[in-house]
Parts: C-alpha cells; sequence; structure tokens
C-alpha cells in the first residue's frame, strides 16, 4: 500500500506525512531481515533469502520468461524454506502488525534492545526559521504541541516572553527537561493565541542490536551461517 501510494504521497510530503505514512524502502529491508533469518532456522543454516531469489529467476524469468506473483513468491519462500510462513505473510506483509524482532535476532543469538532516545523533553515539533519568521513545519501526533493546540503553519510571534531566535529554539526543542512549561505566543492566519506546553518525556527510542551475554551453541553456529561466515 506505501508502494502504491508513493507516486501521490510520498514524493509529495505535507506537514502530516511522518504521522500517516512509512517508508517501504525501510521497511522492505526489515520485512527482508526477518524473513531471512527464519529461512535460516527453519533450513538449520543451509538456505537463506537469496536462495529464494534465484530459484524465482531460475524458474519464471529464465523458464517462463515472466516474472512472478505475490502467491508464486510466497510459494518458492516455502519451497526454500521447507515450510509455509503464511501467518507471517499475512501479518507482517499484508497486514501492518509489528515485526517480532526479538524472536527472529533471538535465533542467531542476537537481542533487539532499546532505550529512550533522550533524556530531555520533547515538544514534538519542527520549527524552521524563514527568513527571521519562525513557522512550525511539523507536529507530532499525540505529542506535547500536537495535544496543546499548535499546528503546522502557526508562527511562533513570542517564546517564554521574547521572540524567538535560532538558539532560544534549538534550546527549547533539544536541550530542555521534562515538564518544563515553554510558553509561546503563535499565530495562525490571522489568530494569534497563547500557549503554555508542559514538556513531556521524549517518546523516541533509540534501538540496538547486541549480542547475547550467554549465546549457545547453535546460535553462535547459526550467527556464523548467517553472516556468511
Amino acid at each position: 500500500m506505501s508502494s502504491f501510494d508513493a507516486w501521490i504521497r510520498a514524493y509529495r510530503p505535507d506537514e502530516n506525512s511522518k504521522n500517516s505514512e512509512i517508508s517501504y524502502y525501510d521497511k522492505g529491508e526489515m520485512v527482508g531481515m526477518v524473513l531471512d533469518l527464519m529461512i535460516v532456522h527453519a533450513t538449520n543454516g543451509q538456505k537463506h533469502l537469496d536462495d529464494v531469489f534465484r530459484l524465482l529467476y531460475d524458474k519464471y524469468y529464465k523458464g517462463l520468461k515472466r516474472g512472478f506473483t505475490d502467491q508464486e513468491y510466497q510459494d518458492a519462500v516455502a519451497q526454500v524454506a521447507g515450510r509455509r510462513f503464511d501467518e507471517f505473510f499475512r501479518d507482517y506483509v499484508y497486514g501492518a502488525r509489528t515485526l517480532d524482532y526479538a524472536t527472529a535476532l533471538g535465533y542467531v543469538g542476537l537481542a533487539f534492545n532499546s532505550a529512550p532516545a533522550s533524556p530531555n523533553g520533547s515538544l514534538g515539533a519542527t520549527i524552521t526559521n524563514r527568513n527571521g519568521h519562525y513557522v512550525v513545519t511539523y507536529v507530532k501526533r499525540d505529542g506535547t504541541a500536537w495535544n496543546g493546540g499548535l499546528n503546522a503553519n502557526d508562527e511562533i510571534m513570542q517564546l517564554n516572553g521574547a521572540a524567538p531566535t535560532d538558539e532560544a529554539v534549538k534550546q527549547a526543542l533539544f536541550a530542555t527537561a521534562p515538564g518544563t512549561v515553554l510558553k509561546l505566543q503563535a499565530k495562525h492566519g490571522a489568530i494569534t493565541h497563547d500557549l503554555n506546553l508542559t514538556l513531556q518525556p521524549d517518546p523516541d527510542r533509540a534501538y540496538q542490536i547486541q549480542p547475547v551475554a550467554s549465546p549457545t551453541p547453535d546460535q553462535q553456529r547459526l550467527l556464523a551461517k548467517w553472516l556468511g561466515k
């Protein structure tokens, strides 16, 4: 669906695009990684996702002189893996469930960890200096600014009682503690309104893939197979 809409949405982003869309490039890579790990696990390290593409190339392009359907791709995965992954395709390819990274990486002795991206508070908005006018260009859904009434295309007239500057905006966006109240005067069209926004903790997360403390011999062997060692 994301790639289908790319020509009318992804390449013509608006102020709400980050709240409503994903990159099918990034998500496709993640789906491929998890599926590759599942194939490696199912075949005891003997097969990879690469083998699926080789099968498709030989059978459909070279043999039948055509491309392949979604179902034929799914069948090729099953042929290579020796088992079907119909639930995976239902939930994560045709559906929108969050990929089970922890289980897939666990097959090869890796852990999927996350932590807060920042200890600071988050306004949940992007403010851009446009020739001396500080304009809100993005508001994160359900963030501090969103819930407090700040909107995309608002112009910030005052920040904590003074005219905004690059340094003051940077401080407010990236280096202010949770619980701090920002006093904003914002103008939207002809209407000016005053807002008192209490910064919430930054909801963004930083992710890392790390080796588990004590991998089993099977995990170590599959990790070497997965990495091609």
